[in-house]
Order: C-alpha cells, then sequence, then structure tokens
C-alpha cells in the first residue's frame, strides 16, 4: 500500500457517512488467490450441503476468505489461497464422491490466480450507487468479476 500514491483518499473519520462520494474509505486486496465453485442441480434444497462442504475444509485447515452462494442453491463458490486450492479441490471430491458420481453435482472448478477487492468503509449500505460505481470502476478497467460477497452493514 503506498497512501501517496495518486488516487489515494484516506479518511480518519469514524463518522458513518451516507454521501457516496465519502463512504468508501478505502480499498483492500488479497493477492495469490483461487476461486473454487461447487455446481449442480442436486444441490438445490438438500439440507446440509453448505456445512458438509465448510466442515470439510475446516478438517483440512483451508482458509476461506470469501463465499457466495447463488440464492437458487445451485452453486457455492468461495476464495482461498492458491496454495490450499488443490487440497481444497481433492478434499470436497472425497467428501462428495456420491454426488459427483450421481451427476447430483456437476461441476467443482478452481479458477486461479485471482484477486479479490474490496472496498471498505462507514455507511456503504445506507449509500445508493456505491456499488455500482465500483463495478464501472473495475469494468472500465477490463477487470472481471468471478464472485461478489457484501456484508449487510
Amino acid at each position: 500500500f503506498n497512501s501517496s500514491f495518486r488516487g489515494s483518499r484516506i479518511f480518519t473519520s469514524s463518522t458513518t457517512h451516507t454521501d457516496r462520494d465519502r463512504c468508501v474509505c478505502g480499498f483492500s486486496s488479497i493477492e495469490k488467490m483461487a476461486i473454487v465453485n461447487i455446481e449442480g442441480s442436486g444441490m438445490v434444497g438438500v439440507k446440509g450441503v453448505a456445512r458438509r462442504l465448510f466442515g470439510t475444509l475446516e478438517t483440512i485447515g483451508v482458509n476461506v476468505v470469501l463465499i457466495s452462494q447463488a440464492s437458487s442453491e445451485h452453486s457455492i463458490t468461495f476464495a482461498t489461497s492458491m496454495s490450499q486450492s488443490v487440497a481444497a479441490k481433492v478434499a470436497i471430491e472425497e467428501e462428495f464422491h456420491k454426488e459427483l458420481k450421481q451427476n447430483h453435482i456437476s461441476t467443482i472448478e478452481v479458477v486461479s490466480p485471482c484477486s479479490i477487492i474490496a472496498a471498505v468503509g462507514d455507511g456503504m449500505h445506507l449509500a445508493t450507487g456505491v456499488a455500482g460505481r465500483f463495478f464501472t470502476a473495475l469494468g472500465d478497467a477490463k477487470i472481471n468479476i468471478l464472485a461478489i460477497s457484501q456484508g449487510s452493514n
């Protein structure tokens, strides 16, 4: 991080801002990440899939830094370090071998290298258009978005 870099803007106030030009205090990024996507129509409405998935990852010590699930429950995506992604995929394939064999889970895919980029600030959930501005800036820079996760406050 270089705070003197052109375009850096750091606010020291912890006051919540609803002005979309001031609510984002900074950005953080994590490099050398992998996105793991588990997909299949046999996951829809099935209880315990997420518990089994994340329990398996916990058992082998994989650190999950981002989670995104489709509202249809058709897929679960998570991010971990590139160095842990192969072990994660192998463990998931072992845990869900029955579902893979029966084609209830159709794909377990690892995409790497990736980066995680996050906007950080107070009041973003109250400011209309912040996410739109963020995604527009990424699109203008020709950066593709593979997964989205947003906190609720």
